[in-house]
């Protein structure tokens, strides 16, 4: 009778223990979102509506044609969609043949969209035009993103301390959050991301979305994919078909090994936006999923429009494009990727395009090079698994074990929970 009180007492005692382990684990760090949700693309439709109506109504006023612009991008921003990107330019350039000057708001369009085409220096050139005028925290966000995008983290942070001071909020606290990890400052980028969304505000739906997802980024490289799932959650909460949510929930299940799901959610985000990243991504996720025959036809339908993007110079990147070709692992490749990279290092030398730089050179089997690229993106000092692997493959053909195993070492101890993510942390895109 006692052995059996005891085994009975035990037994609760090990219950209340595992789910207190359990709740601590899983109880997120990040605040709820408090905000009644709404439906922020109809508002944004029917706001861009009213205003068309009342430009076709009268003579085009430079003013509302840069208001209109502006709400067209916000609109490509949240779809992702190139024709919202083309419609939100002409808007805004149709305003400046009107109006040069004072036209601040389309400047900045045309700076966003610059900088989504990553032409960087020129969104950095505009966005400096209009530092002294009301627009300036939205000038100083490209400033901050572009030059993030660039490889330039000195700048990067300046701008990013200078927004936050200006101006404390969900978005700014995200984007020196950004700037934080690409410097390997973990902890503090944490710390950043937490307490944007502690003083997020109503009617910032996108910014709040956007700063969720970002964090549940952060989460599935550091293996907290409870966390993650949460935070995806809130966002298609927030946003319903948010297409960066919908590709981080793809990222989760690969990080989880479930394939067959990562490679639907890449499918859905690349159906809603034609974005050839996310078509890439799906390939990827088949390939892992043992599906060789779709992957490999799904990677030549994204290199085919990839090079047609490039052609028509709209939103096509040399590194997307070299990331395909890698994808495939074919020697044959790996010139072109080479020759695309060596271009794109010269305009911008963050730690993602020296990573990708590096893979070139190691597919081509030119170790050395491949070990100068690599070490470039090292000095950056951001913590990736991926770049520490690639690392260590360079060492281990230049037969540098000892460095191998120091790489492979840091791999193991920035993911101790053995996730299978698809691609590195380097840069948010």
């Amino acid at each position: 009778m006692k052995k059996s009180s005891i085994f009975k007492g035990s037994f609760l005692i090990v219950a209340i223990l595992s789910f207190l382990t359990f709740s601590w684990r899983n109880r997120s760090p990040f605040p709820p979102y408090r905000f009644l949700t709404q439906n922020r693309s109809s508002q944004l439709s029917d706001s861009i509506q009213v205003l068309e109506k009342q430009i076709n109504q009268n003579t085009p006023d430079p003013f509302q044609l840069a208001s209109l612009a502006s709400l067209k991008l916000a609109q490509a921003q949240s779809t992702g969609k190139k024709n919202d990107y083309d419609q939100a330019e002409n808007l805004a350039r149709k305003s400046l043949t009107i109006l040069p000057h004072p036209n601040f708001q389309s400047l900045l369009v045309l700076a966003r969209i610059a900088e989504a085409n990553h032409d960087f220096d020129k969104a950095i050139d505009l966005s400096k035009k209009t530092l002294g005028t009301s627009h300036k925290k939205e000038a100083i966000s490209i400033l901050v993103t572009s030059y993030l995008a660039k490889g330039e983290l000195t700048e990067a942070s300046h701008w990013a301390d200078t927004l936050v001071l200006e101006r404390p909020s969900v978005d700014t606290y995200s984007l020196r959050a950004l700037v934080l990890n690409a410097q390997g400052r973990e902890s503090e980028a944490e710390y950043d991301f937490l307490r944007a969304l502690k003083v997020e505000d109503i009617d910032e739906n996108i910014s709040s979305a956007w700063a969720r997802a970002q964090l549940a980024k952060f989460y599935i490289k550091k293996g907290k994919l409870y966390w993650a799932e949460e935070l995806l959650k809130e966002c298609s909460k927030i946003i319903p078909k948010y297409p960066l949510a919908i590709s981080l929930q793809g990222e989760l299940e690969s990080a989880r090994g479930h394939f067959s799901k990562a490679a639907e959610k890449f499918l859905e985000a690349f159906t809603l936006t034609r974005q050839v990243n996310y078509l890439r991504l799906y390939a990827l996720a088949q390939e892992k999923n043992g599906q060789e025959e779709i992957a490999r036809e799904s990677r030549n339908e994204a290199e085919l429009l990839m090079r047609k993007e490039l052609s028509q110079g709209n939103l096509g990147h040399r590194m997307d494009l070299a990331l395909i070709l890698l994808d495939s692992n074919q020697l044959s490749k790996a010139p072109e990727a080479i020759q695309l990279m060596e271009a794109e290092v010269k305009f911008r030398k963050s730690s993602q395009v020296f990573y990708t730089l590096a893979k070139s050179y190691r597919l081509a089997q030119r170790w050395r090079q491949a070990q100068e690229a690599i070490q470039a993106s090292l000095r950056t000092g951001i913590r990736d698994e991926h770049l520490y692997l690639e690392a260590a493959m360079i060492e281990e053909k230049l037969g540098n074990l000892s460095k191998k195993h120091f790489f492979e070492n840091l791999a193991q101890q920035v993911n101790a929970n053995h996730s299978k993510s698809l691609f590195p942390s380097l840069l948010n895109s």
